[in-house]
């Protein structure tokens, strides 16, 4: 694959796939991303949401995919919240506006394994992302992707700024 980085002093990257272009959102919740989305899923997880305490791989990541960039950031400690897979669809009953969703899973080097946008329809709550296994960017119903996706076990729900 061919890769583009730029924009990591906001903790944003854009990557250039030879089947699309999109911006990745690397999600470092905090003072790197305040000025544009905001964490959220405690508003909808409330009691349900789960505390969880990473180390962020970085430099594990990048050599995982073979890519080659002159500074890598040292890995860093965050903590956070998600909703556990088991909560999500009574958490999200109440999604009226377009939001940035992370896919955590079990990597503990790793925070978010997937990233897509998750938007009201007139039926159901739908997931626009950037699908590997269709080389494109595909949308589809979201509950039904997240339980199929076995790695993943929860999200974080990312509101963005107007």
């Amino acid at each position: 694959m061919n890769f583009f980085f730029s924009w990591t002093k906001f903790g944003i990257a854009a990557a250039t796939y030879p089947f699309s272009t999109a911006i990745i959102f690397l999600c470092r919740i905090g003072p790197a991303n305040s000025w544009l989305i905001e964490d959220v899923t405690t508003n909808f997880g409330g009691t349900l949401s789960e505390k969880l305490i990473r180390t962020i791989g970085r430099q594990k990541f990048f050599a995982l995919k073979n890519i080659s960039i002159p500074q890598v950031k040292d890995d860093v400690g965050y903590e956070t919240f998600y909703i556990p897979k088991q909560h999500v669809a009574k958490a999200i009953e109440q999604i009226d506006q377009p939001m940035i969703v992370s896919f955590i899973g079990n990597e503990s080097w790793l925070f978010s394994l997937h990233v897509g946008m998750v938007y009201q329809d007139s039926d159901h709550l739908m997931l626009r992302h950037a699908s590997m296994s269709a080389g494109k960017v595909i949308e589809e119903p979201f509950l039904p992707y997240l339980t199929r996706m076995k790695r993943f076990i929860g999200i974080k729900l990312l509101k963005i700024y107007n």
